[in-house]
């Protein structure tokens, strides 16, 4: 559904607001991005990227931040729910990856310290009033598990390329599902082209 890409940005949003997490001093210099892709360039290596319009941005391993964070989808299942030919609700359970990348003595945390905190504070559901302008009836957040290990995060988002993480650097993972409910007869499809 084409809604993930602001439905990320109001997680963004929420780790950003005043007493969230990536409020502190520590993250202010780095860089918070939404939904990216994983693109592969002609060498058959991959990148992750944030396309915006006809533009595009790699994202990700960069050390001039203390840290970057970005969202990817990895896939939906769906459900219908109850009603009748083209009014029945769907219920969308969007499979998800955050991922942040940080240099360690600038943030000075472990990479079971940052976990942590972004699975502390992030968001059990998006309130309705946020989402006004979706035709969503409901967005819940469920965090489903994560990985520690650079190497491993390395070789999933950037297959065919030489590992570029080092000890100074965290490289982690967080799996989370986004379940979104709306009216399938609700939904235009013209407003996300």
């Amino acid at each position: 559904m084409p809604y993930l890409k602001q439905i990320t940005g109001l997680i963004n949003d929420h780790y950003l607001r005043e007493g969230g997490v990536l409020s502190d001093d520590k993250f202010s210099t780095g860089q918070i991005n939404g939904l990216a892709e994983k693109v592969f360039d002609d060498s058959d290596k991959a990148f992750p990227t944030i396309y915006d319009q006809l533009e595009h941005q790699r994202v990700g391993l960069d050390d001039t931040y203390p840290f970057v964070l970005y969202h990817r989808s990895t896939g939906n299942v769906y459900e219908r729910l109850s009603g009748f030919g083209a009014g029945y609700n769907v219920k969308q359970m969007a499979s998800m990856v955050m991922i942040a990348f940080a240099v360690r003595d600038r943030i000075r945390l472990s990479p079971e310290e940052l976990e942590g905190i972004l699975i502390l504070d992030a968001p059990d559901m998006i309130a309705k009033s946020m989402m006004s302008d979706l035709p969503v009836d409901s967005a819940d957040v469920l965090v489903t598990g994560s990985e520690l290990e650079s190497a491993i995060v390395f070789g999933e988002e950037y297959p065919g390329s030489e590992l570029s993480v080092g000890p100074e650097d965290i490289l982690i993972k967080i799996e989370y599902t986004i379940v979104l409910q709306y009216r399938k007869d609700c939904q235009s499809f013209c407003d996300c082209l």
